[in-house]
């Protein structure tokens, strides 16, 4: 992934879901330029601070990282994230979102956190969230 992926610095829309990729901070450190990251179905594991490191992504404005085996999310430096889909992951507690100013939508169905007790969005431009049901 790291040798195709220095080809590609300008890509704008990537979909690698439904393969093995174990490690995507090889394409996220040199396609710089995405919009668009589709990751999901693969064998991302631990923590996702470590395959986004801070700043690396300074156009991403939507991201899937679903059905995976995150554990945690860490601090995210994703400023032009709006949509941040991390359902089915192995995750417990929804924290880390500081830095997503412009996050609109995040997704954490089916993941082991019994509850959103530990959401939180500190220093987040929102003015209101929407409520949900499903």
């Amino acid at each position: 992934l790291a040798e195709a992926a220095n080809k590609m610095q300008f890509l704008r829309y990537v979909d690698i879901s439904h393969n093995r990729v174990s490690d995507v901070s090889p394409l996220c450190s040199r396609a710089r330029h995405l919009l668009s990251l589709d990751v999901g179905w693969n064998s991302i594991a631990g923590e996702l601070a470590r395959q986004v490191a801070p700043k690396q992504l300074p156009f991403l404005q939507w991201a899937s990282f679903e059905h995976n085996k995150i554990t945690s999310i860490g601090p995210l430096e994703l400023p032009t994230v709006a949509t941040l889909n991390l359902s089915y992951n192995e995750i417990s507690s929804v924290t880390g979102f500081s830095t997503m100013p412009e996050l609109d939508s995040l997704e954490v169905s089916f993941c082991c956190c019994c509850c959103c007790c530990f959401l939180q969005f500190n220093w987040n431009r929102r003015s209101q969230f929407n409520r949900t049901t499903r």
